[in-house]
């Protein structure tokens, strides 16, 4: 197909794909900006309204993505989305009644609509793109996927300050029509649709089942995960950081490292597509993990050397120049490595993302031994260690070694 081979429309594709894989982070980014409004609207507090509005959201994106995994290849992708799409809108209305419960049960439907944008998004780069252009795809999609999400904060807090948490709900409105709009822009490309599977008529675990028996599959996803592991408590630690040396406000010195990590994480995702047809897997991971290395050792600095708000910088611009090797690398090989599966590999893979947050935070708990502010470099340090043996064991036992990874 002209679009796997030439590129051409590979950014309309992307940017519609990538903006669809974000629906469930903005609005996840969302909810949780209006979460203080929302609670005195209801006449209770923050933490109640979080355990049910915020934790419902989550549990049903989660239940979303095995749902969707398996209908993606049943009903059909374009047709998955408009489903997914059609939830979230549907939920709209539903928040605007004065009830708690209902509140909860708007939040279920977004969940679930929201995971089907994202592991169709992912399937669909598999689906159209091939060879080098499936390896460019993939790191643009993770480049469009971590900007808009954190964008959210700031757009949500404009709503908010305008409207109210009812102005969240205005703004989500607005987000799913231009989806739609997009989503119908993309069905009419010459071509998108013939490269497309067609609906087939599988069961649950025959779906699942190549991906769930493939160990390169969970090799893949587990070091996405792995290298992504650290992330939340190093905006939250090196969020302190710059509020502590600059005297500002949490959400000041929240957006400065926003926008520390996405212009590092744009420029080494750039530098990733234009390295992909010299370097092979095994090289890219092992660029990402020594990256992220060094991320922990400048941490390190910050907190030891009294090298403060430099070091942090510096760490945060190492720790994203170097996901944005391992994510995409990792992700789009565990996708494209189950053939036929890439729907339900992405649910999976996906899934697998979802336990990032417990495993960072568990392991944060455990160094906390040493004191907070030495936690983090330590955790992060682990991690990369980890992430660098297992890429030097996975070569040694299997002989893995693909000199041209985008082309898989």
């Amino acid at each position: 197909m002209a679009l796997g081979r030439d590129g051409s429309n590979r950014r309309a594709v992307v940017g519609i794909t990538g903006a669809l894989a974000a629906l469930g982070s903005v609005t996840a980014a969302l909810i949780s900006i209006a979460l203080p409004e929302t609670a005195d609207y209801f006449d209770t507090t923050p933490t109640v309204v979080g355990g049910g509005v915020a934790s419902a959201f989550q549990l049903a994106f989660a239940v979303g993505h095995v749902l969707w995994g398996w209908q993606a290849d049943v009903r059909g992708r374009i047709t998955t989305l408009w489903i997914g799409l059609g939830l979230v809108a549907l939920a709209l209305p539903l928040c605007l009644i004065p009830s708690l419960e209902a509140l909860v049960i708007a939040r279920c439907l977004m969940g679930i609509g929201a995971a089907a944008t994202l592991v169709v998004a992912r399937a669909l780069i598999r689906d159209v793109f091939s060879g080098a252009a499936y390896g460019r795809a993939m790191t643009e999609l993770t480049m469009v996927f971590a900007l808009l999400p954190g964008l959210a904060p700031v757009f949500g807090a404009g709503l908010v300050s305008l409207a109210g948490w009812h102005g969240v709900v205005a703004g989500l409105a607005a987000i799913v029509i231009g989806l739609a709009v997009g989503l119908f822009a993309l069905s009419r490309l010459e071509g998108f649709r013939a490269a497309l599977p067609p609906p087939r008529s599988l069961g649950l675990w025959e779906c699942f089942g190549p991906p769930a028996r493939s160990a390169t599959f969970w090799w893949y996803s587990a070091l996405a995960a792995i290298a992504i592991s650290p992330m939340i408590l190093l905006y939250a630690v090196g969020s302190s950081a710059y509020r502590a040396a600059f005297e500002i406000d949490a959400a000041t010195a929240a957006t400065h490292c926003f926008v520390v990590s996405v212009v590092a994480y744009l420029v080494g995702g750039e530098i990733h597509k234009r390295s992909l047809s010299r370097l092979s897997v095994t090289q890219q991971i092992a660029c990402g993990a020594g990256l992220i290395l060094l991320s922990a050792l400048a941490a390190l600095g910050a907190t030891l050397g009294g090298v403060g708000v430099g070091g942090w910088t510096i760490g945060f611009s190492l720790y994203a120049i170097g996901l944005a090797f391992v994510l995409p690398t990792a992700t789009r090989q565990a996708i494209a490595l189950v053939p036929g599966a890439g729907a339900p590999a992405s649910a999976l893979a996906g899934m697998m993302l979802m336990l990032v947050p417990v495993v960072g935070t568990a392991l944060f708990a455990a160094a906390e031994t040493f004191g907070p502010t030495l936690a983090l470099p330590i955790v992060v340090c682990v991690l990369a260690l980890a992430l660098t043996a297992a890429v030097g064991l996975w070569r040694l036992t299997t002989g893995v070694s693909s000199t041209a990874p985008s082309q898989s």
